[in-house]
């Protein structure tokens, strides 16, 4: 697990007196141990880091996932990239999975804004600390610089990199995540401003040579509360899934799983720039660069029928054709001057992502040896590129003019399989040197038996000399060359990229920064970016800005391609949905549905597995309509029951089944018992009869009153909604509580849960019954909670908690004042000291009144903090 792979990381550094003999000459060091329980997702261990900068970057085939914190080695410069990699450490010396991860500006010769200065012109950090995943291992490392000339450099490397080591959390666990609504939106870049920028971009095509420009706008959210940048990236690794084209204009198409890629680099805990892009810019390993044309845009139909015709309309849309081909005609141009060989299908596929659709076309090349990565001897051929027939369309290409008769040498002398190194002086077991793999391995002798740590030395000196670069920077300069070639392409920029560069720092009035420009990583004989587009930058806590742009091609509309942008910023903006109004809902059964799901969801279960009925309306209508939720629809009961079961086992977080009243509930038991008995998370919603209804003879009634018996973990029968606070009180804490013993609390094991809710008619979304919202919506812990996107309450670990007592901390912003006639009448009654606060905060007379059990209370933080 995570946290001993630490220890035993820790230990090994301990022990390290000094570097081995390998790196002493290149100050450089990596010290690993593979983790062997399963690490679900590092970014989740990255939120909960505490150290800056943060970096992370995952590619959209999952093959190589990086999350670090610190900074080891740093490249930035305010200017353009270096072509001779000037101030770039020897990556060709380092270990395989020693990673430069960063990225640089779209523009590198605009003056930057105030809220990108601390940016630069580009910035590529390896960490100090990481979790890596890579080809389905994980690791845990930390990184080591030091000069090789200074013995104490050395030492404050090693106690810098147990310092790190000391603060990092060693917990990977999923965190629940809680984003704030979205106060406000200011546009940076008015529809009228748009139109005549669209007009003055038209213009130009027709006076020159301009065949294409890309016009960007920026957004400004402005949160209720403070935004952690990790938290919002890890809305994207559910969402951020693309599909095969269903109907590609080729016979071939995308074989494998496609992701978008995710980075992050966040500098300090008010500044990040996050993103989830779906645009490949260059992947290049060895001697071969994959890159792709994506350009032309529609959304996504809300049927699988509209889907289909939005994707033909794409395919048959001439302007958005043409667009695609002045980045396929780019793409061809440049990588001439680099590659021997250029390859791509003949015609155009659909690119199919969560909001949007793209025509996207896949280009192969071969690198010239002079622009390889590495020696021709050591490159490793590649899989072949994803929906690219090599055979059917490869053309050579000529060398350019400016470029020189390169050649290269065939092999160089393998490395001895196995050479002794002399052990640290303060080791008392022996450690072996692999330098063929560049690994030195110890074994710690108190965790001998338990696992081992890797030191991962660079390539020494000597070994490599015969095969890399005297200097070592041959990867740094092929990825420089690659980037100052193919970055910006016209599907961000435009064509010819001068003329469109200019067009863009006259009529976009933000700085663009690090948007669309190159975001990815640097290592030994592999580099991979993206393109920074469907980004954001945090520049304050509460501060969000969007960015999306459009290309203008000629006969492009001008309010159409203002909505493409919108359509663009959905993926950030849907994260940030507007505070709900809850006074102005029609009746007390809506605003019950409204505030189960949005607790619900508050808790991270935004799963809904529905099963239509009348009397679940409520319930059905708020989980439809709610912004962070997911529903699916299922007609068979017993069917969806055991789907929700499937989405627990993948996933480890309960899946919400909401069922009508009747003999609907009955079918959901085996799926139910299954779930006891594998201890899997489940929240059963079920609809039923208010009590006057009850035993009245009436069709398709059965009694749902612990209908599951022993199976389910917990049982509450849910009293109708009245309008009263609480009541409204009462629903949310019954509603944590529940989620609480869903996953189990305190070791107790996981299960189902039921939550059987009365409603009285009108069932209908719309339809209107008197409350007193004012009345309702009173108390500073009501307001508390609809001002935040926390829950109202939160289990307290550690708190003796049965059946018969759930016990917990409040968690939207409870106060001493909260109705203390309550708080005393529910202690009284529960025969517990008044120092304690109810949940429901109501007197024993008003609980039983309403069918609260007054022993459903939950501490107060501030008593439990004074007890």
């Amino acid at each position: 697990p995570l946290w001993r792979a630490q220890r035993i990381l820790h230990d090994a550094l301990a022990e390290l007196a000094a570097p081995p003999a390998s790196t002493r000459e290149l100050g450089y060091l990596r010290v690993e141990v593979e983790v062997s329980g399963a690490v679900r997702e590092p970014l989740f261990w990255l939120q909960l880091q505490p150290i800056f900068p943060r970096v992370y970057f995952r590619d959209r085939h999952r093959g190589v996932c990086v999350a670090g914190v610190g900074e080891c080695v740093g490249v930035r410069s305010d200017g353009e990239l270096d072509p001779d990699a000037a101030g770039w450490p020897p990556v060709d010396r380092w270990h395989e999975r020693m990673r430069l991860v960063g990225g640089g500006r779209f523009d590198a010769s605009r003056k930057a804004d105030s809220g990108w200065v601390a940016y630069g012109g580009y910035c590529f950090v390896l960490p100090v600390v990481e979790v890596q995943r890579h080809n389905g291992r994980t690791y845990f490392a930390c990184h080591l610089r030091w000069d090789p000339v200074s013995e104490a450099s050395w030492e404050r490397a090693r106690f810098g990199a147990l310092n790190a080591l000391h603060r990092c959390v060693p917990s990977a666990e999923p965190t629940v995540l809680h984003l704030p609504y979205l106060e406000a939106e200011e546009e940076r870049t008015s529809r009228e401003e748009w139109r005549r920028a669209v007009a003055r971009v038209l213009g130009v095509f027709e006076e020159t040579v301009a065949t294409k420009a890309v016009l960007a706008r920026r957004t400004d959210c402005n949160l209720s509360e403070d935004a952690d940048p990790i938290a919002v990236l890890a809305r994207f690794l559910d969402a951020s899934e693309t599909e095969p084209s269903a109907e590609p204009s080729t016979a071939s198409s995308p074989s494998a799983p496609r992701f978008g890629t995710l980075f992050c680099m966040q500098l300090s805990p008010t500044s990040a720039f996050i993103g989830c892009s779906p645009e490949r810019l260059f992947v290049a390993e060895g001697s071969r660069v994959r890159t792709e044309a994506v350009a032309g845009t529609r959304v996504r139909g809300e049927t699988e029928e509209a889907d289909a015709l939005l994707g033909a309309e794409l395919l048959a849309s001439e302007k958005d054709r043409r667009e695609n081909e002045e980045v396929q005609t780019y793409l061809r141009v440049r990588l001439a001057n680099l590659c021997s060989r250029v390859s791509a299908p003949s015609g155009v596929q659909l690119l199919k992502l969560r909001h949007l659709q793209h025509l996207y076309v896949p280009f192969d090349g071969e690198l010239r040896p002079e622009h390889s990565l590495c020696e021709p001897a050591l490159v490793q051929p590649l899989e072949q590129s994803e929906g690219c027939d090599l055979s059917a369309s490869a053309s050579p290409l000529p060398a350019p003019a400016s470029a020189s008769a390169s050649t290269s040498a065939s092999a160089s002398a393998s490395a001895p399989a196995s050479v002794p190194a002399p052990a640290p002086a303060s080791a008392s077991v022996p450690v072996s040197a692999d330098f063929a793999s560049g690994s030195v391995s110890a074994s710690s002798p108190a965790l001998a038996s338990a696992s081992s740590a890797s030191v991962l030395a660079p390539l020494s000196a000597a070994s490599a000399a015969s095969t890399l670069p005297n200097d070592g920077r041959r990867a740094a300069r092929a990825t420089v060359a690659l980037l100052r070639a193919l970055h910006p392409t016209p599907a961000v920029c435009g064509q010819p990229f001068e003329v469109a560069r200019e067009l863009i720092a006259q009529l976009e009035p933000s700085d663009r920064g690090w948007y669309a420009g190159p975001f990815g990583y640097v290592s030994r004989g592999r580099s991979e970016f993206c393109v920074a587009i469907r980004s954001a930058l945090v520049s304050s806590p509460r501060r969000l800005s969007l960015f999306a742009g459009a290309g203008l091609v000629r006969g492009s509309d001008a309010d159409s391609e203002f909505l493409e942008c919108s359509d663009k910023m959905r993926n950030f903006r849907s994260l940030f949905a507007p505070a709900l109004e809850y006074s102005s809902l029609p009746s007390p059964n809506a605003l019950h549905g409204a505030a189960t799901v949005e607790e619900l969801a508050r808790h991270g279960l935004r799963h809904f597995v529905i099963c239509p009925g009348s009397r679940s309306t409520p319930i059905t209508a708020a989980a439809a309509a709610h912004a962070g939720t997911q529903t699916v629809v299922m007609h068979d009961e017993r069917a969806a029951a055991f789907y929700a079961l499937g989405y627990a086992r993948a996933s480890g977080r309960a899946a919400v089944v909401v069922v009508t009243s009747g003999t609907a509930v009955a079918n959901l038991l085996p799926a139910i018992m299954e779930a006891s008995a594998e201890r899997v998370p489940m929240l059963v919603l079920t609809a039923d009869r208010p009590p006057e209804l009850r035993e009245s003879g009436a069709n398709q009634t059965v009694d749902q009153v612990h209908l599951f018996g022993r199976y389910a973990r917990r049982f509450v029968d849910v009293a109708p909604p009245d309008g009263s606070a609480v009541g409204l009180r009462a629903l949310l804490t019954n509603i944590d509580t529940s989620v609480a013993f869903a996953h189990g609390i305190d070791g107790a094991a996981a299960g189902p849960v039921h939550l059987n809710f009365m409603f009285r008619e009108p069932l209908e979304p719309r339809a209107r019954s008197p409350w007193d919202a004012n009345a309702c919506l009173c108390g500073a812990r009501i307001q508390a909670w609809l001002r935040s996107r926390r829950p109202f309450t939160v289990h307290a670990p550690g708190l003796n908690i049965s059946p018969s007592h759930e016990w917990g901390l409040s968690g939207a912003g409870a106060t001493a004042d909260d109705d203390a006639r309550a708080v005393a009448a529910a202690a009284r009654t529960a025969g517990r000291p008044s120092g304690i606060n109810s949940g429901s905060s109501c007197s024993s007379s008003e609980a039983v009144s309403s069918g609260v059990s007054v022993a459903d209370v939950i501490a107060d933080a501030d008593a439990v903090a004074h007890a």
